[in-house]
């Protein structure tokens, strides 16, 4: 006789359901650690863009969410010329990101400022919009699968794997 019985195809099943299912959650996981790597890429490159914007033009340069206090939404790097944080009609447009995956947040730490805005000077410092004052503080981007953390200096940027900046 030749061929397979039910219960020798059922088990070959069973045991391909169970690969399936390994291969499957493997790959959900690795895919979010890729989308979280693709969204602290793109962070940096903005950050890097405005800094760089901001020593050749010699202006203010600010990275702010598309959507009010919603850094999920995207942002955009611009030419701040008020230097009030805020992105008005009128001000230029250097670069627009587009929105982050849904499983993942971002979310700004810096002390008793709120986040809303990352303004870099003339000479490409980290400063409060509309002042001097220097701002230090994180940014962190969590997906299910991992963390990852801009930490914020006097003078740089580092980016961490961890919640916290140590």
């Amino acid at each position: 006789m030749r061929g397979l019985t039910l219960i020798e195809s059922l088990l070959a099943m069973a045991i391909a359901a169970i690969l399936l299912t390994g291969g499957v959650a493997t790959f959900r996981g690795a895919l979010l650690r890729l989308q979280l790597t693709a969204v602290t890429n793109d962070l940096v490159l903005a950050i890097n863009l405005a800094r760089a914007e901001a020593t050749a033009r010699h202006a203010r340069v600010a990275i702010v969410p598309r959507a009010v206090n919603d850094w999920a939404s995207g942002w955009h790097v611009f030419i701040d010329a008020n230097d009030n944080g805020q992105f008005d009609s009128g001000e230029t447009v250097v670069r627009t990101f587009d929105p982050v995956p849904a499983r993942l947040t971002i979310e700004p730490t810096f002390g008793s400022f709120d986040g809303h805005v990352l303004s870099f000077d003339r000479v490409g410092l980290l400063r409060r919009p509309g002042s001097n004052g220097m701002l230090l503080g994180r940014v962190t981007l969590t997906s299910e699968a991992d963390v990852r953390t801009l930490c914020f200096s006097a003078a740089s940027v580092r980016v961490v794997r961890a919640a916290a900046c140590s």
